[in-house]
């Protein structure tokens, strides 16, 4: 037996160059030939083995073994070590083992098994297949127990990595935001129902999975859900619908409920499909939101509908967001028209399809409305799939629950390009009317000045009453003409600011002389706080202040005082008119200074104009960098006022 160490590897020179008369076993001549046989055996074997032998369970192992030990660690003390000794860190681990094979009672395997081991210098978690079987000596005693074993810490640590991976894939499929179902077979039977399609149905897992589809929903199969599915198991292809009315038994009730959803089949390892996996989303809200939008257009006045002609005789955007104003929804005219995908203009980037020039004031007024929960409104230009823009008018009102929070915005957009371009030619006649208008009228009214100073002390009451009358007149007409050419001149943008330093505190006076010598029988109170001088158009912040002032004066009665403000607000200054007046409506605050907006009521007759002077007035503040507004009440009068920066040079 003296050739039963091989003459190769690295073990068999261990063992051949060892001092073996220092151990239990004695000198290698002394072992007995079962002890060299079975070593020998594992010492020429690929496969990795371990060897107890002896009352101390000597230790010996192979060429094929000796990787498991790693580096900096046992290897290669261990070798005649007492096994007790080699291995402390797990001796309660396998002793056990070992007593059962060396006890007679055979055997033991185990697959996969946990027991960490020291190496690399440290205790490290190995994962090994092994099994432990009797070596007999010669009388047939047990006299060691031979160890055949495969480290599988890198196929436990894949395996577990996919389980991981298989549980977070579940659990993403469970709580994804859309109701996804997958079943399996030609009969598709359900073996996928995330928390959102049971929520949908109102089911329980338990009362779902493993079962047929439509013996779960027999309703589905008059309605051709089952013919889909069917095809789209058949036919390897998917399919899709968009607000598809589907009518399912909900606890006990037949409900309707508008889905957009995909039937995709899933394909097995040899290409075959496997089963179906249905993706949908509730809709049902957008659709009954879309139609009550329909309805409410229905009762638009029947004027509104004259100008809107054009848009109302094509297809109309419709587009629907979440309460944080990101866009989800788009109906199938906005993809004709911008010649986009859903993809491509979902979530913010719908804003590539308005003009760059629009795109800022379309954000600030989008985020105004988000944050307050007012209507969204705006006039911009959409670009069309072939590169031209045309004017669409936009409006999105919220939808909100019972407790007032919002749920959603529904928002349309209608073509208004001939309505603008119509705008365009009206404009350019009321500029010129206006201006061919006006050199007549300021003839008449000097005449009239000429007729006033002639007659001031004439007895006759009736000449003087009907010339006062015809100079009153004059100058409305010649305020309303001056409004129209200066709305003609901001649409044309040729309303230039002629600015300069001057005072507030003498502007104000001039103004109040003027009215106060048309309007004896107001009675108009003044008051300031410092004198402030300011950069900006004289004329035009004293048009804006008499603008006030007449509305003041028309909505006020005689006998009732008009109060005017000056003073400072920090760095700018702000000039109020306060009456007690027929006041103003909540609602119509909203929109007074509108361009040709008017407050409408019963009285409406009584008080003639065209609704600009307000619009021109805040068109004057704003572009001297300047805020205005008004704060009023029905029937207990109301505050106008503007606030411009005193240093505006």
């Amino acid at each position: 037996m003296k050739n039963f160490v091989p003459h190769t590897g690295e073990m068999g020179q261990l063992i051949m160059a060892k001092d073996w008369s220092t151990t239990t076993i004695g000198p290698m001549k002394d072992w007995p030939a079962t002890l060299k046989v079975v070593l020998g055996t594992m010492l020429h074997s690929r496969f990795p083995g371990f060897l107890f032998w002896g009352d101390d369970l000597t230790c010996f192992y192979n060429d094929a073994y000796r990787p498991s030990l790693g580096k900096e660690g046992k290897h290669p003390d261990m070798l005649g070590m007492k096994g007790e000794e080699a291995w402390p860190e797990i001796w309660d681990t396998i002793k056990p083992l070992i007593d059962q094979v060396l006890s007679g009672e055979g055997a033991c395997y185990f697959e996969d098994m946990l027991v960490p081991i020291y190496r690399n210098g440290q205790i490290e978690d190995v994962y090994w297949t092994f099994s432990y079987s009797p070596a007999f000596d010669e009388q047939g005693a047990i006299a060691g127990v031979l160890v055949t074993c495969v480290e599988t810490t890198d196929k436990v640590i894949m395996r577990k990595g996919q389980e991981e991976l298989s549980a977070h894939l579940t659990r993403v499929l469970k709580q994804a935001p859309v109701a996804i179902t997958y079943c399996i077979g030609p009969d598709h039977l359900l073996s996928v129902m995330n928390q959102m399609a049971l929520d949908l149905v109102e089911k329980q897992e338990g009362e779902v999975l493993g079962r047929p589809m439509f013996e779960i929903f027999p309703e589905l199969i008059d309605q051709g859900l089952k013919q889909l599915m069917d095809n789209v198991y058949q036919s390897k292809k998917s399919f899709s619908a968009q607000e598809m009315p589907v009518t399912l038994s909900i606890n006990d009730e037949m409900t309707t409920l508008y889905l957009n959803f995909i039937y995709e089949p899933v394909f097995g390892p040899d290409g075959e499909v496997e089963g179906v996996i249905a993706v949908g989303t509730d809709v049902s809200e957008s659709v009954q939101a879309r139609r009550e939008l329909h309805d409410a257009f229905e009762k638009i006045e029947e004027s509104e509908r004259q100008f809107k002609l054009l848009a109302d005789s094509m297809p109309q955007f419709v587009w629907a967001a979440g309460p944080d104003g990101r866009l989800h929804y788009f109906n199938q005219a906005v993809f004709d028209y911008s010649g986009l995908t859903y993809e491509q203009i979902e979530g913010e980037d719908w804003l590539q399809i308005v003009h760059p020039d629009d795109q800022a004031e379309n954000v600030r007024l989008w985020t105004e409305s988000i944050t307050t929960g007012k209507d969204f409104i705006i006039e911009h230009r959409f670009r069309r799939y072939d590169g031209q823009y045309r004017w669409q008018l936009s409006r999105a009102t919220p939808e909100k629950d019972d407790e007032g929070n919002i749920r959603m915005w529904i928002g349309t957009s209608t073509d208004i390009q001939q309505i603008k371009e119509a705008e365009m030619e009206k404009d350019v006649f009321i500029g010129m009317a206006s201006h061919e208008l006006k050199t007549p009228l300021t003839s008449i009214k000097g005449y009239v000045d000429i007729l006033r100073g002639m007659y001031e002390d004439s007895d006759d009451a009736f000449l003087n009453d009907s010339l006062s009358t015809i100079n009153r007149q004059v100058a409305t007409l010649v305020s309303l003409i001056t409004d129209m050419l200066d709305l003609s001149k901001m649409k044309s943008g040729t309303l230039i600011l002629n600015k300069e330093k001057f005072c507030m505190n003498h502007m104000i006076d001039k103004v109040l002389e003027e009215i106060r010598y048309s309007n004896p029988n107001n009675r108009i109170v003044y008051s300031s706080s410092e004198e402030l001088k300011i950069f900006g158009d004289e004329t035009r912040i004293s048009q804006v202040l008499v603008n006030f002032l007449t509305n003041a004066i028309k909505y006020t009665p005689d006998e009732s005082d008009i109060h005017v403000e000056m003073k400072r607000l920090e760095d700018f200054v702000m000039v109020s008119v306060t009456d007690k007046g027929i006041g103003i409506s909540k609602e119509d605050q909203e929109r007074i200074f509108d361009r040709f907006y008017r407050v409408e009521g019963k009285n409406e007759g009584t008080y003639p104009g065209f609704g600009i002077g307000l619009y021109i007035a805040a068109d004057i503040i704003r572009r001297h960098g300047g805020e205005i507004g008004v704060d009023s009440r029905l029937k207990k009068g109301s505050t106008f006022y503007f606030k411009i920066p005193i240093q505006a040079q």
